[in-house]
C-alpha cells in the first residue's frame, strides 16, 4: 500500500492490480475450459507476462469492453489492439486468429470436428457461468465505484 504523504491525515490508497488480477483469473479459466474440451492451450506464459506488463488502466477497460462485448468477444488481445491484428501481440505468438496456421484457427476447428458445425470458444460448456461470473463481478465494482 502506497501512503498518500498530503497535509492531510495518513490515507491509505491501495495499489493492488484489481483489474489486471480478473483479467488473469478470465484468462486462466478459460484456458481451463478450452483445454478440458479439446487439450488445447489458448493461454501461455509469455501471454500470462504480457498481460502482467499492462497497465492496470487498460486492464479496466479491457475487462470492461469483454463484459459489455456486442460481438461476445471474450478475447483481451482483441480488446486491446481492435481490427489491428497485424500488430497484436497474441497474433504474434500464435499466429493472426484467421490464418490457417494459428492456434485459434486450429483451436475452432477442432471444435467444429468436435461438435459437427461451427462451434466458437463463447458457447463451450462452462463459458457461460463463466461469463456470468465475470458480470457479476464487473457490475459489483461498478456499483462499489458510484459509492
Amino acid at each position: 500500500m502506497k501512503i498518500n504523504k498530503s497535509k492531510k491525515r495518513n490515507t491509505y490508497t491501495p495499489t493492488i492490480e484489481l483489474y489486471k488480477n480478473l483479467l488473469l483469473w478470465f484468462m486462466f479459466e478459460k484456458n481451463k475450459i478450452v483445454k478440458s474440451e479439446i487439450g488445447r492451450v489458448c493461454f501461455s506464459r509469455e501471454d500470462y507476462k504480457e498481460v502482467e506488463d499492462w497497465s492496470e488502466t487498460d486492464c479496466k477497460e479491457i475487462f470492461e469492453n469483454i463484459c459489455n462485448a456486442d460481438d461476445s468477444s471474450s478475447c483481451p488481445w482483441c480488446h486491446k489492439f481492435g481490427e489491428d491484428c497485424y500488430t497484436c501481440s497474441y497474433g504474434e505468438r500464435h499466429g493472426i486468429c484467421d490464418e490457417y496456421d494459428s492456434r485459434y484457427f486450429h483451436i475452432q476447428e477442432k471444435l467444429t470436428d468436435k461438435y459437427g458445425y461451427d462451434m466458437r470458444i463463447n458457447e463451450l460448456d462452462g463459458m457461460d457461468e463463466l461469463a456470468d461470473g465475470v458480470s457479476i463481478i464487473s457490475d459489483a465494482l461498478r456499483y462499489q465505484e458510484d459509492d
